[in-house]
């Protein structure tokens, strides 16, 4: 049914918001990392602390984007609800005939037709966007693949 859309109140869809701050909490003192690291050059490097250093970055970038993606489809979702709402009032507008419509009630329906076009064109704009973050999520995921490699470090998140 338009405009009516199912919420999933599962307990991984509730999780998300929770590691997200988890992993922001992470975040915010990636120079720890850098530090420890940096102070154990000279001696023996903790492969491991950069691996996990580069794991908390990748599970980082994943959740910002997914939360990117959440809010997409939320606007997403509020467009399609809009376009409903309009083309429900279109369609009992246009059930009266031309003829017996005042110039107002004209005007008003070639306004909603303008701000039905409107809609649409958001909504492609939504779809376009999303697909080029894609594109440069792949990209920012080849350069810290990249990096990852150069440093020696493997690329197992496991």
């Amino acid at each position: 049914m338009p405009g009516h859309h199912v919420v999933d109140l599962s307990p991984s869809a509730l999780a998300v918001p929770m590691k997200f701050g988890l992993v922001r909490i992470a975040g915010r003192h990636p120079k720890t990392y850098q530090v420890s690291f940096l102070a154990g050059m000279g001696k023996k490097d903790d492969p491991k602390l950069m691996q996990e250093w580069f794991k908390l970055v990748q599970e980082k970038n994943a959740l910002v984007r997914y939360e990117s993606e959440l809010m997409i489809f939320a606007r997403e979702l509020e467009l399609e609800d809009r376009q409903s709402r309009l083309q429900q009032e279109l369609r009992e507008r246009m059930a009266v005939e031309d003829h017996l419509k005042t110039d107002e009630e004209l005007s008003e329906e070639k306004r909603i037709l303008n701000e039905m076009l409107e809609v649409v064109e958001q909504r492609d704009s939504l779809v376009a966007l999303l697909e080029e973050q894609r594109l440069r999520e792949k990209e920012e995921d080849k350069d810290l693949e990249a990096v990852m490699l150069s440093k020696g470090f493997s690329l197992n998140w496991s």
